[in-house]
């Protein structure tokens, strides 16, 4: 029997003796997309969770798996890719070709487990079959207003501006590691209608005043430069290229424009999620999960 007195809170204690893995997820949508990604058969043998505390995202997550997991090795977090960047795992992040991956030797992050995409969101794009979705998001006498070739298109184009914005921010916590204080591109900045030149070139003259653009523009050409190393390597095929796009660009924001362009007021992320679970990606993520947790 475990020592109460080492025991920090309830949520501990409770986890010790459910005697199941638990794995915490960034906020409560996250908490119940997991679930039923990972299906009903892992339900006796694990637990999604978000920490007890104000407020969400990855630091909470990092810190209770730190707190908790030093006595009960069940314990493990599931954070969005983007976060690995933020300890130095950028490499794997664009070179995951596996349902998540981890860092390996960076104790900071021992039982942190990290999505192959940017964020929960690019999971419902690249899986959730959201052109058909769109396509038949429409009332009656727009049945043929869109074309499923004709919304992959525009997705594609859409995706190319908010990868770029996935890369500002790439670099940006890149040069922040090595101990620059560089601004971070607000995720908003790309859902404006301003042309993506135009952002550009605001960015571009903001980091001149800071005198940070010439170190920034080197780290974002390097960071391109990895992508399309790892396209040149395994010889991608034009669609894998835009796979690829699609899983490392600002889900969030890519799908936020999405909505501006097709259908403002559509509630999609509960018929987006239901495909997903019917997606063979479903199967993956599961099998990933016991892989590394031993659930």
């Amino acid at each position: 029997m475990p020592d109460l007195s080492s025991i920090r809170d309830t949520e501990e204690l409770e986890n010790r003796y459910l005697d199941k893995v638990i794995i915490y997820v960034e906020a409560d949508a996250d908490e119940e997309v997991f679930r039923r990604i990972a299906g009903p058969a892992l339900a006796g043998r694990l637990e999604f969770k978000t920490p007890r505390s104000e407020g969400s995202g990855f630091n909470l997550v990092f810190d209770r798996v730190r707190t908790e997991r030093p006595s009960n090795g069940k314990i493990f977090g599931l954070v969005d890719g983007e976060a690995a960047v933020t300890v130095g795992g950028l490499n794997e992040l664009l070179n995951s070709d596996d349902a998540l991956f981890s860092l390996p030797g960076k104790a900071e992050v021992d039982g942190i487990l990290f999505l192959e995409a940017h964020e929960l969101e690019n999971l419902l794009l690249m899986y959730g079959d959201i052109c058909e979705h769109i396509c038949r998001d429409v009332r009656l006498a727009d049945l043929n207003s869109h074309s499923v070739e004709d919304v992959r298109q525009k997705l594609s184009l859409i995706a190319l501006r908010f990868f770029g914005s996935a890369v500002l921010k790439y670099s940006a916590l890149e040069m922040r590691r090595s101990g620059k204080a560089c601004e971070i591109v607000p995720a908003g900045t790309f859902l404006s209608r301003d042309e993506t030149m135009r952002i550009l070139r605001e960015v571009k003259q903001r980091l001149i005043q800071t005198g940070e653009w010439g170190e920034f523009r080197a780290t974002f050409l390097e960071v391109t430069k990895r992508l399309r190393d790892r396209f040149d390597r395994e010889n991608l095929s034009s669609e894998a290229k835009r796979r690829h796009l699609l899983r490392l660009a600002d889900g969030k924001s890519l799908l936020n424009r999405l909505r501006q362009h097709y259908n403002t007021n559509g509630r999609w992320d509960g018929h987006l999620v239901d495909s997903v679970t019917r997606n063979a990606y479903a199967a993956k993520f599961s099998n990933c999960v016991i892989k590394n947790t031993a659930a």
